[in-house]
């Protein structure tokens, strides 16, 4: 308490010398000065703000209990000139761990106590892989008083400064041991999470330094936050962007990675990729490493991970990575040698959009537009890592799909058996047909035509029966699986991948027929399915959307081609 009537009355003395001198000296003035005084002590504002990301595990009475005079070591009040300073004043104690301080400003503030706690851990102001989210992950909450002109903090943490600096030299010992001076981003990537997942042992025990990169790296024992933090500082340190998402994992409250490789980010679980067994054997996997939005399966972010700026500010990559993406390691120039201009494969470079020749008679709705043209689709938001645009785009550029019209894909429209036959002609190069009158509902000079005829006469498609193709019916997934692996045969493409999916909660209403194609499909990743109260689900007689096609066409155009 000798501490807040200590920064008030500083306060005051600094608006009192901000007056002119003869001010001072008048009676009223002094008055003024009292009432004042009295108006700051009342003014002043107490709250408490428990981090959301530990909402449930830590309560008022935790943050509250760090907060008595007698438990607390006080800091030499200090005097700041604007928000600015403030700041980043806050944010030197964060980061030094310090449980109170306190400050006095010279002019009135702009933005509460909570307001500038939460501003000091923005990843925008970070210099360093142990600031941004990495301070935020290791804040539980704080007690705060306030007024326009001083500003006092109790502050609980997940770690110590003491413990934060065994985690400093943990991760460098680790760092060296791990060889990757030299190496690629990605392979760089690839270590830490190895060496994550074979380190650390999951344990939800109750100990707030489970949520700490201490106690994964120091315990070898952590919960999702700990492995988050962990990821996050070691490829920091090691100058790749990286971030910490939270949200939901199976409905339950969750906290993964994005990290950046070229020019998108991609969704890295260490936590998932390191399960539980009951042996207590340690398993190493890569489930969920690198993944696409659209792969990354049973992980919901909550804001503000999941907004429009977001994603715009980290888009994520249209399909997920894999090793023969990586364009290794970065070259140093030697001096007096000009770079080779020509583009690596595979670093995020615009994809090839030159359309392959239709020979189709007439307009067809699914042709290639002119390549480089702007976006034009009013339908399908233009926001990089939103998987409808990412994909869209990617089908797009290659030529393979368009819209509906100049204006509309139409992402959520059902698309049909004709439709997916041009899309399966057109990958295949639009090969030379003749014309042979084979199902009732397939004339001749039609945009569809020569698909249909090709793909029949390659064993590709099959009608419905009574001599009828089905033109106008809408595709299904496990039909679109059948055509996709009949066509990579076709094209001679390896099509022994091949995964088991009857983990699949509808596995059972996969077609006899399909059963070979579905195999593929998941074992090749062309299908991933989705969930619903924690379930996967292929939902193989599940109507596919164009916006879904154009996702399983990505997939199999990235593998193959």
């Amino acid at each position: 308490m000798k501490k807040r009537i200590f920064g008030i009355l500083l306060a005051v003395s600094l608006i009192l010398s901000a007056m002119p001198a003869m001010a001072a000296e008048l009676p009223e003035q002094q008055e003024d000065a009292q009432k004042q005084e009295k108006a700051l002590e009342d003014e002043l504002i107490s709250e408490y703000w428990i981090n959301p990301i530990y909402e449930g595990i830590f309560t008022e009475d935790d943050i509250r209990s760090v907060s008595s005079d007698d438990d607390l070591v006080l800091a030499d009040n200090v005097v700041l000139n604007s928000d600015e300073e403030a700041v980043a004043y806050v944010k030197s104690q964060l980061k030094a761990r310090n449980t109170s301080f306190s400050f006095s400003v010279t002019s009135p503030l702009r933005y509460t106590a909570k307001e500038l706690l939460n501003m000091a851990m923005d990843e925008k102001i970070a210099a360093g892989s142990d600031e941004g989210d990495y301070i935020r992950s290791h804040f539980s909450g704080a007690t705060m008083s306030y007024s326009s002109y001083y500003a006092e903090y109790s502050v609980r943490y997940l770690s110590t400064a003491s413990q934060e600096a065994e985690v400093a030299v943990a991760i460098e010992k680790a760092l060296a041991e791990l060889g990757i001076s030299g190496k690629s981003d990605y392979q760089k990537v690839k270590a830490i999470h190895d060496y994550i997942v074979n380190h650390v042992v999951y344990l939800l025990d109750g100990q707030n330094q489970r949520h700490s990169a201490y106690g994964a790296i120091i315990d070898g024992k952590a919960v999702c936050q700990g492995y988050a933090s962990l990821f996050y500082r070691m490829c920091m340190e090691t100058g790749i962007p990286t971030r910490i998402i939270t949200g939901f994992g199976n409905g339950g409250a969750h906290a993964w990675n994005i990290v950046k490789l070229g020019d998108y980010w991609y969704n890295v679980d260490a936590t998932w990729d390191d399960p539980i067994t009951a042996t207590g054997e340690q398993i190493l996997r890569h489930t969920f490493f690198l993944k696409s939005e659209a792969d990354f399966v049973d992980h919901e972010r909550e804001e503000p991970y999941n907004t429009e700026s977001f994603y715009r500010e980290y888009p994520m990559g249209p399909v997920s990575y894999d090793e023969s993406m990586d364009p290794g390691p970065v070259q140093t120039p030697t001096p007096g040698i000009k770079p080779d201009p020509t583009p690596t494969p595979g670093t995020g470079s615009t994809p090839d959009p030159t359309p392959t020749p239709g020979t189709d008679p007439a307009p067809d709705p699914t042709s290639t537009p002119a390549p480089d043209q702007d976006w034009t689709f009013s339908d399908v938001a233009m926001i990089p890592g939103n998987w409808k645009y990412e994909n869209i785009r990617f089908v797009n550029e290659k030529g393979i799909m368009t819209g509906m019209n100049a204006a509309q894909f139409k992402p959520d429209d059902q698309l049909t058996r004709a439709q997916f036959a041009s899309v399966i002609y057109r990958l295949a190069g639009s090969p030379n047909v003749s014309y042979k009158d084979i199902f009732s509902d397939v004339p001749a000079g039609q945009w569809y035509s020569n698909a249909i005829i090709w793909a029949y006469e390659n064993k590709i498609v099959a009608g419905l029966g009574a001599g009828r193709y089905g033109i106008e019916d809408n595709i299904t997934r496990e039909q679109m699986a059948r055509m996709l692996m009949e066509l990579a045969k076709v094209q001679k493409y390896d099509t022994s991948d091949e995964a088991d999916f009857t983990r699949f909660e509808d596995a059972s209403q996969v077609s006899r027929w399909a059963a070979e194609n579905m195999r593929w499909a998941v074992g090749a990743g062309i299908i991933s399915g989705s969930t619903r109260d924690g379930k996967y689900y292929m939902n193989p007689k599940g109507e596919a959307t164009r916006a879904e096609c154009a996702v399983m066409l990505t997939k199999f155009v990235q593998k193959y081609q």
